[in-house]
């Protein structure tokens, strides 16, 4: 629902509700999106009452709120928006803001916000050079924080080097190269107790007593995260490895500076409320933004066995006993590319012999319902893969290889589970069963790909060689995984 209200001592604004969170764009000035919260809960971003209300300063103004940037930082970032803008209606839930052209630069800003489905917002920002000449000036989409946060900044996974290399690990070229950029401005000094290093995270904590700091880096896990008491706001961006190259602000994507005529730049947002506190503060479970089999959760996991030092912020010591979990790291981001999950082929994966070929059969048809985030049918699939264990060929026709008794006690587990979370955990097991079972069968489909899920550190096998359909996290985290080998 959109509505024109007003808020903040000015008169125009456009509330665009979802059912549990809303959005307030302003109209008298911008374009800007001065709040994003649950209904009737604080605001996410930050509000700066003096500058609230305010329209015509003949000086910049940072107010707070989610504003429209553009970069390499200089004085064009700093370009006035003081002024009313104009508006359109998209569809029942979006809008698009529309800055009047900006005579100094020559170029002008429309922000188009958009709540989707399951309350996800997706944000794009168009920069239009409406001049003869070049600009050497992207969009920079910067949201300002309600202070006393950290950031929750993911980290590409950890691997061996080369030489460290597993038995029978074939060495690739990029296997020498670094994985990750860090940019430091002449101001920013990473010893000055805000900056938190992990295996899995950088984390970097807000103090307001503390001079300005701000570091850019390459994020291709396309996500970054903000932990505020019992909020986390998640924003989430496209990651493209050739066209990225410059850095940015911190809190926000790398973008390169490119010479353009029209270069939309769009993220994605989503908003979790934590069901439990720990007693530091940090987040242990947040709730999910809507009905709870149709939203992607965000979450935080319990913190790993220490080996470097106090309880990280944004992680719960507490015993679990899955080890997956234990050693996993705090935040999972949604990913929210809602690109619905490939049907099954039909094909009788030629090179593949009974039993194995209809236990692959019944794993595929779990994996696609756990990457759907449903758990109908799944216990029952297990069952159904379990008798196929059993089952003997026709005297006469070849028989793929004895199934390992960790496989049927993995199936055992599958079988047993309650819920989703349980049985992606089963199936994690369950998965690297099967994948043994594939190579101690020399198998050659050609149509079956292991997935590696570097968040859980799990594999599993998919049909779709083009297309990660991650059975682990499913929606939340659906295109999640690099692949591995195909059998």
């Amino acid at each position: 629902m959109i509505q024109e209200i007003p808020y903040a001592g000015w008169n125009r604004n456009l509330r665009i509700q979802g059912r549990t969170t809303e959005l307030i764009v302003t109209l008298d000035v911008g374009p800007r999106i001065i709040r994003y919260a649950f209904h009737d809960a604080r605001n996410v971003f930050l509000e700066m009452p003096e500058q609230l209300g305010g329209s015509g300063e003949k000086e910049w103004m940072i107010r707070g709120g989610h504003r429209f940037w553009t970069a390499p930082e200089a004085d064009h970032s700093y370009e006035l928006d003081n002024e009313p803008v104009t508006w359109k209606k998209l569809g029942e839930n979006g809008v698009e803001i529309i800055q009047p052209v900006s005579q100094a630069w020559s170029m002008q800003k429309s922000l188009r916000v958009e709540l989707l489905d399951r309350e996800v917002v997706r944000v794009t920002h168009r920069l239009t050079n409406v001049g003869a000449q070049p600009l050497d000036i992207t969009p920079w989409a910067l949201s300002v924080m309600a202070p006393g946060g950290v950031a929750l900044v993911p980290q590409p996974r950890v691997d061996f080097h080369p030489s460290e290399f597993p038995e029978g690990r074939v060495t690739q070229p990029d296997d020498f190269l670094p994985n990750r950029e860090l940019i430091l401005w002449p101001f920013t000094n990473i010893t000055d107790g805000r900056y938190a290093f992990s295996e899995h995270f950088l984390r970097l904590s807000h103090h307001p007593e503390r001079p300005a700091t701000k570091i850019g880096l390459k994020l291709a896990t396309g996500w970054i995260a903000y932990q505020n008491g019992d909020f986390v706001f998640a924003k989430h961006f496209a990651y493209d490895p050739i066209r990225t190259a410059a850095p940015t602000a911190s809190f926000s994507p790398t973008l390169k500076f490119l010479k353009w005529n029209r270069s939309p730049r769009t993220c994605r947002w989503h908003l979790a409320r934590c069901a439990t506190m720990s007693n530091t503060g940090s987040c242990a479970r947040p709730r999910t933004i809507s009905a709870a089999k149709r939203s992607p959760s965000i979450f935080l996991r319990p913190c790993p066995p220490s080996a470097d030092g106090p309880p990280l912020t944004g992680c719960v010591r507490r015993k679990r006993p899955q080890i997956s979990l234990v050693k996993s790291l705090t935040l999972m981001a949604a990913a929210l590319v809602f690109s619905a999950a490939s049907a099954l082929q039909a094909g009788d994966f030629p090179g593949l012999q009974e039993p194995l070929k209809t236990v692959t059969r019944d794993y595929l048809v779990i994996q696609q319902k756990l990457a759907s985030d449903s758990f109908d049918g799944v216990t029952a699939e297990a069952a159904n893969l379990k008798l196929a264990m059993t089952m003997k060929s026709p005297v006469g026709t070849p028989t793929s290889v004895a199934f390992a008794p960790d496989f049927f006690k993995a199936v055992d587990a599958l079988v047993a589970a309650g819920d989703l979370h349980t049985a992606r955990l089963a199936f994690t097991q369950v998965s690297m069963c099967l994948i043994a079972a594939l190579a101690q069968d020399h198998a050659q489909t050609g149509s079956l790909h292991t997935v590696f899920c570097p968040m859980r550190k799990a594999y599993w096998v998919q049909t779709d060689g083009q297309k990660v359909e991650n059975p682990y996290f499913g929606a939340a985290m659906l295109d999640c995984g690099e692949f591995q080998r195909q059998f």
